[in-house]
């Protein structure tokens, strides 16, 4: 399995070959678009693999960044172009981001929450057990959520105290999960999840 998440200022990779583990991490003053294959490259052969021998692959479809996600969706239509054998599995950002928190907070209802600019958020409810409960919402106020249980990244609320990271090892846990319990789809049917029109787009109308 590979995993790879570009939707935020960082980008994620993780490798499940063979029972072993591999990661790394791209720091957001890198340029994704340029560095993400070569890291992935760098990190297979480093360790021996051949991408033929990834097996399926998983990869954040958004909500986050328009060019991240972008970078991230073509990537992996790139990378099965040739070779229809490896299932896709897509994830989303909110998703992820509360994987991250249940593994230090189980138990709890919490809401995932992102920035979606000009005073807007968009987020998801997930209960006690860590299951979405109804679907991706975006908000004008924020009082359809409780603050108390809202989960946010700190790369968009870093004058907040509480905020979580995202990290390449949850990012795998998490890819392999959905091998486990879900069919993979073709890549061909990948299609990013934007918060919002670009702001050049809202500009036009």
């Amino acid at each position: 399995m590979l995993a790879i998440s570009t939707a935020t200022k960082k980008a994620y990779i993780g490798i499940d070959y063979n029972g072993k583990r591999y990661f790394s991490c791209i720091d957001a003053d890198c340029k994704q678009s340029e560095n993400i294959l070569k890291e992935i490259d760098k990190l297979l052969d480093k360790n021996g693999i051949a991408f033929k021998d990834v097996g399926n692959i998983a990869v954040v479809i958004g909500p986050g960044s328009f060019t991240g996600i972008r970078i991230g969706t073509a990537l992996v239509k790139g990378l099965c172009a040739g070779d229809p054998s490896h299932k896709v599995y897509p994830i989303s950002t909110l998703d992820l981001m509360s994987k991250v928190f249940q593994k230090k907070n189980k138990g709890q209802e919490h809401y995932c929450v992102m920035n979606a600019l000009s005073g807007r958020i968009f987020y998801a409810k997930y209960d006690a057990d860590g299951n979405k409960v109804g679907r991706e919402e975006m908000s004008f106020t924020g009082d359809d959520i409780d603050i108390r249980k809202s989960v946010f990244l700190i790369e968009e609320y870093n004058d907040i105290d509480g905020g979580i990271q995202l990290d390449s090892e949850t990012l795998l846990d998490y890819a392999l999960e959905l091998e486990r319990t879900k069919e993979g789809i073709d890549a061909r049917e990948l299609t990013p999840v934007y918060i919002r029109k670009s702001q050049a787009e809202e500009n036009i109308q």
